[in-house]
């Protein structure tokens, strides 16, 4: 029994021994020292695509270590922050050496093609009196970065009744994942359409410009259909075109289409114009 003491006390002293050179080691002489991530330019500001992939994002970086040397080819994108200035975030990198010691570096990138986030109507925003009033079948969102993100549409005003006729205004919004955020107002119209009234198609209900640049608003009419004329068809010349469009200032504009059919009976349809 004593000696089985003895052997245990040994083994005890060895590893207590062993543990005190393995943390004397590790503190004296293990690799501490976080590895750097720097720049070859003093300006690390970089210009690219919304698509533009990571070796992109990283170049002009180089990583270097005490120990492990040259480890560039380890550096990894860590996070990128919400949109700033309209076009620029800030792209967080992190390069990791043999011993696990963590650098970490930060630039702003310029998105040289970003765009907000844009909107389509495929139909009129027009219902009959006491009709549901529904935007998931018609209203869509995407951007240049997520792609189609309709299901994050958002109405933040609502101030209709289905019960009365009127044109009542909304305001829909859109966050991508840089946490831009598109907001724009839309009319939408309660009125019941008589037996017989003519119908105005449009190629599209909302469409986008640029300051300055002028749509041919009659390009958007696609057809005219006049159930009382022996035809069937109205005449598109004859469409009234009521626009509010200022192109020379951006902001979100209704274009108004009125058709008066051969019983006299008038039918309106209005397409958004988002002048950015």
């Amino acid at each position: 029994m004593r000696n089985i003491q003895i052997i245990l006390i040994i083994l005890f002293l060895v590893g207590v021994v062993a543990f005190g050179m393995t943390f004397g080691y590790n503190y004296f002489y293990a690799d501490k020292e976080s590895p750097v991530i720097y720049c070859e330019n003093e300006d690390s500001t970089i210009e690219v695509s919304v698509t533009a992939t990571k070796q992109e994002l990283c170049a002009g970086l180089h990583a270097k270590d005490n120990v492990s040397g040259d480890i560039t080819d380890r550096i990894q994108v860590k996070s990128v922050s919400s949109l700033y200035n309209s076009n620029s975030a800030q792209v967080n990198f992190v390069v990791f050496d043999d011993a696990s010691n963590a650098g970490i570096f930060s630039r702003t990138v310029v998105y040289s093609d970003y765009e907000k986030p844009h909107y389509a109507l495929s139909k009129p925003l027009l219902f009959g009196v006491g009709q549901t009033v529904t935007l998931l079948d018609r209203l869509t969102a995407s951007d240049v970065l997520d792609g189609d993100i309709s299901s994050k549409i958002r109405l933040t005003m609502v101030n209709l009744s289905n019960d009365t006729a009127g044109s009542y205004n909304i305001r829909v919004m859109v966050t991508n994942s840089l946490g831009d955020t598109s907001m724009i107002p839309l009319t939408v119209i309660i009125r019941n359409t008589p037996i017989g009234s003519p119908t105005i198609e449009l190629t599209d209900y909302l469409v986008y410009t640029k300051v300055g640049q002028p749509l041919n608003l009659e390009d958007y009419i696609k057809s005219v259909d006049d159930p009382a004329a022996s035809s069937g068809k109205g005449v598109v010349k004859n469409v009234e075109i009521t626009s509010s469009v200022n192109y020379q200032s951006a902001g979100t504009y209704d274009v108004c289409y009125s058709y008066i059919g051969t019983t006299g009976l008038q039918y309106d349809v209005i397409l958004t114009v988002v002048v950015e």
